[in-house]
């Protein structure tokens, strides 16, 4: 029932690429950041294999099937962190290229997913083709 901007979204994103810090201020320490990433669920419950979970932070990696082997791979990179939600709210951080991706709204649509893949692929042709990368 929470709702929020994707401006004050982004704020709490850049906030954990930064491992606690926003522009001058510091919200948590990094040892507070750590404790909040996924971790392997397995090494706490057994019975639970192939899940990481953090607190309030998931994996949030994209998937593509590459036409031509078959293989599946991530769309950005293997270290997208964040929190989704149940209307589709995306708060999604990739570690690796230092993006953040955010999104607000009340309920996903019927293409949803088809037009998230393509948005994700837009961000990682322009962000692969930017000066300096």
């Amino acid at each position: 029932g929470i709702r929020s901007t994707a401006f004050d979204m982004a704020v709490v994103g850049q906030m954990l690429l930064n491992q606690g810090g926003y522009g001058d201020l510091r919200f948590f320490s990094e040892e507070t950041y750590e404790a909040l990433l996924p971790v392997d669920l397995e090494n706490y419950f057994p019975n639970i294999k192939d899940r990481k979970w953090g607190i309030g932070i998931t994996p949030m990696n994209r998937y593509l099937k590459d036409e031509g082997s078959g293989e599946k791979r991530n769309i950005l990179s293997d270290h997208v962190i964040g929190h989704g939600s149940a209307t589709s709210s995306i708060l999604n951080v990739d570690l690796e290229n230092k993006i953040v991706i955010c999104q607000s709204r009340l309920d996903k649509g019927r293409q949803y997913h088809e037009y998230l893949n393509r948005a994700y692929l837009l961000i990682e042709k322009y962000h692969d083709a930017a000066p300096g990368h």
